[in-house]
């Protein structure tokens, strides 16, 4: 048992699928003790865990198994540190769009991330957090863009 801790905090029904959104500031042990263990089969690195560093609260979206509770598929989304460690992220919503993709509204610290897991460049004053939302596939593997107010 690790001191990581993680938390839920919605479900999202999306009326083909049930999504969890949690926080977690840490990993717990071994891929199989934590969200790793559905989270591998994303397309994005930064998607797959919760990446350097510890005590930042990540968020994460898991797809659910209606029938038995069991998560099918997981992604991790964080901001980014200069340093590259990960950096908080909470989820204000979900949403679906005409391509049947999720669109997840949050609030990202300093730095929200590209696509590619990357730091975004700030184009505009002011603090965290900032309005940040993530378009990405309903399996969860591929985000398909990112956007936040203030960065390109």
């Amino acid at each position: 048992m690790t001191g990581a801790d993680g938390r839920g905090y919605g479900l999202f029904w999306d009326s083909k699928s049930l999504y969890g959104v949690f926080s977690v500031d840490g990993t717990q042990g071994s891929p199989s003790e934590d969200f790793r263990r559905a989270s591998s089969g994303a397309n994005q690195q930064w998607l797959k865990s919760y990446g350097q560093g510890g005590g930042a609260k990540v968020a994460v979206l898991a797809r659910i198994d209606p029938k038995t509770g069991n998560m099918t598929d997981a992604a991790y989304l964080s901001a980014v540190l200069s340093s590259g460690k990960s950096n908080s992220l909470a989820v204000t919503g979900i949403s679906t769009n005409s391509k049947g993709n999720l669109v997840v509204k949050a609030q990202s610290y300093f730095a929200p991330r590209r696509p590619d897991g990357k730091a975004m460049t700030q184009t505009g004053s002011g603090g965290s957090p900032f309005d940040y939302t993530v378009e990405i596939t309903r399996d969860l593997k591929t985000v398909v863009s990112t956007s936040a107010k203030g960065w390109s």
